[in-house]
């Protein structure tokens, strides 16, 4: 009788071992997998971080552009009307 018990324990413990091994095998894939999905969340997230701070940089650039040609938009009506004084001046010698 003792030993039908062992058998049916020891039968119990293979089938257990039968199917314990490719559940494990499966968590673990299943980890690895979840890993794998979270490094490439992290790497989409960084990328969209770089792209963000790329349209900041594009977009302080633009701003910086259109006040540098305002200024010298400017610079050259100066200097456009500093010439037509000096032309005014010379013809007003002259006559």
């Amino acid at each position: 009788m003792m030993m039908w018990l062992f058998l049916f324990l020891a039968a119990c413990a293979g089938v257990a071992v039968f199917f314990l091994i490719p559940g494990f095998k499966a968590i673990k894939e299943s980890m690895t997998t979840v890993q794998q999905m979270k490094s490439t969340g992290d790497s989409i997230t960084a990328r969209m971080n770089d792209v963000k701070t790329q349209q900041q940089l594009l977009q302080e650039k633009k701003d910086y552009l259109r006040y540098d040609l305002y200024q010298k938009k400017n610079s050259f009506l100066a200097v456009k009307e500093g010439f037509a004084e000096v032309k005014d001046t010379i013809h007003k010698i002259k006559n």
